[in-house]
């Protein structure tokens, strides 16, 4: 197992052997996937009966990675599909997934690398004493995959750290139960200096309530994240935007009855076009992964 700066300095150079240029998210030619055959294709291939949540895309728009748990949300495990034509196939297991819950799965804006949460053991811990941890894997195409290996350092408290997001300037942005938060489960981000990596809470965003789910905006423009049981909400988790002015974040908005409903919608993804919307809604009684036009919630 590598060391913690080796593991974290991989993120780095996923990105500068890439040639992001920071606040820029990855294009694609191949990354058109947003017309109605191919969505609706794509979630008849996810949803089931059981239950789906936090779907991620590939930049090039043919992979696609989501949760899938049972009614009683346990027994996470982390299923891929791959787009064929208009169509997608039948989704698997990633095969980074064993018997450990992991869920969360969200891909790096170029694409190289993949952050999820999971409860399996980490170094120096015995299967069943572990919490939530943050975790990282190297995406290699098609379906092979790297070592999965965990976040420690300041990704990891003796709390659930989870649900994981990152920015093309490599900051990651993720929820965490650790201890001097405000409320429940608070947001921070952590950040990279040379080889160093810090970690802060987004104050002005987090609350005495619960904001245990952020989607950065890969340019750093807007942060998408869930709050539970607002006062201006609509029940259960709800979807809240707010814009990054400078250091500073404006008040969040909630998404509103057309994303919210009184039951729980997390899980946020926006497409690489930045023309789709994907989250995770309740709605209908159980976990179902669906979506809503960006250019609806940014003319609010």
């Amino acid at each position: 197992m590598r060391t913690q700066v080796s593991i974290l300095s991989t993120l780095l150079l996923i990105f500068l052997s890439n040639d992001l240029v920071a606040g820029q998210p990855a294009k694609s030619a191949n990354a058109t996937y947003t017309n109605d055959i191919v969505l609706s294709n794509l979630l008849k291939r996810i949803n089931t009966d059981a239950g789906e949540s936090w779907i991620s895309i590939h930049p090039n728009g043919h992979v696609a990675l989501f949760g899938r748990h049972n009614n009683g949300f346990s027994e996470h495990r982390i299923f891929i599909t791959f787009r064929s034509d208009n169509d997608w196939t039948t989704p698997e297991p990633v095969p980074f997934v064993t018997d450990e819950g992991s869920r969360a799965a969200r891909f790096s804006p170029d694409g190289g690398f993949v952050v999820f949460s999971s409860d399996r053991a980490v170094p120096g811990e015995q299967k069943g004493e572990s919490d939530w941890n943050l975790w990282q894997v190297i995406y290699k195409g098609d379906n092979n995959w790297g070592e999965p290996e965990p976040l420690l350092g300041v990704f990891k408290s003796v709390k659930n750290d989870f649900h994981a997001s990152v920015a093309s300037n490599t900051n990651i942005y993720f929820g965490s139960r650790r201890d001097g938060g405000k409320g429940n489960s608070d947001m921070y981000v952590a950040e990279k200096s040379g080889f160093d990596w810090s970690v802060s809470s987004l104050n002005l965003l987090n609350t005495t309530h619960s904001e245990p789910d952020p989607f950065i905006d890969p340019a750093g423009r807007y942060i998408i994240f869930a709050r539970t049981d607002a006062e201006d909400g609509f029940g259960g988790d709800d979807l809240y935007i707010s814009y990054r002015d400078g250091v500073h974040w404006s008040v969040p908005r909630n998404l509103g009855a057309q994303v919210n409903s009184a039951e729980y919608e997390y899980g946020a993804f926006v497409s690489h076009d930045e023309k789709i919307l994907f989250y995770t809604t309740y709605r209908d009684g159980h976990a179902d992964i669906t979506y809503v036009l960006m250019d609806k919630i940014l003319a609010e």
